[in-house]
């Protein structure tokens, strides 16, 4: 658990792990923190980025480890909080969309840990923030957010992101939200449980 705000309103730089069954103080990150997005690079380490501090939208990144803390890494090109992230099938984080210092942003980055940089990548077809990613067997998706139900699929060509698709509706307008990849079986064993 990270940052946040408390009940009266102020940002926390306080984070907990929870092991043995129990809930433990941790290293603090880096400033006081809320709206960031956090994705799972692997066994080891995760990618914390932008975020709202006491000033405004964060364009600071940071990869995490427990045995290195939050060391800090190239920005982002934009400041954002309550945007999106996501690790790529082919091991790239995405960040799109969010809210930025001009307003609800259609931006999207990606993150290549072979080379510690961001890169730009083709721009959401909606300015949105609050929507949700994950990535399925097809690729990545991004959907919702304020204003919109629209599912867009990232497509490639290669190793560059070259647009998003437009493939699906949501029924509800949903931002603020978390979205996870059930699989086939799961489904299956519901039905006959």
């Amino acid at each position: 658990v990270t940052g946040g705000n408390n009940d009266g309103g102020v940002t926390l730089a306080t984070t907990e792990l929870y092991y043995n069954n129990t809930w433990h103080d941790h290293i603090n990150l880096p400033q006081p923190l809320y709206l960031h997005c956090m994705v799972q690079v692997n066994s080891s380490h995760t990618l914390l980025t932008g975020g709202r501090t006491n000033t405004g939208p964060s364009d600071a990144t940071y990869l995490y480890s427990d045995r290195t803390g939050f060391i800090r890494q190239p920005d982002m090109s934009t400041a954002r909080r309550s945007h999106s992230c996501e690790m790529t099938s082919d091991g790239y984080a995405v960040v799109a969309g969010g809210y930025g210092n001009s307003g609800r942003l259609d931006k999207v980055e990606y993150f290549s840990f072979s080379t510690l940089s961001w890169q730009s990548g083709p721009t959401l077809p909606v300015s949105t923030y609050g929507g949700a990613m994950v990535t399925t067997k097809e690729g990545t998706l991004f959907m919702g957010g304020r204003g919109t139900k629209k599912i867009f699929l990232m497509e490639k060509n290669g190793m560059s992101i070259n647009q998003w698709r437009e493939v699906g509706e949501m029924s509800y307008y949903r931002a603020y939200f978390s979205a996870m990849i059930i699989m086939e079986d799961m489904l299956d064993c519901n039905k006959s449980g």
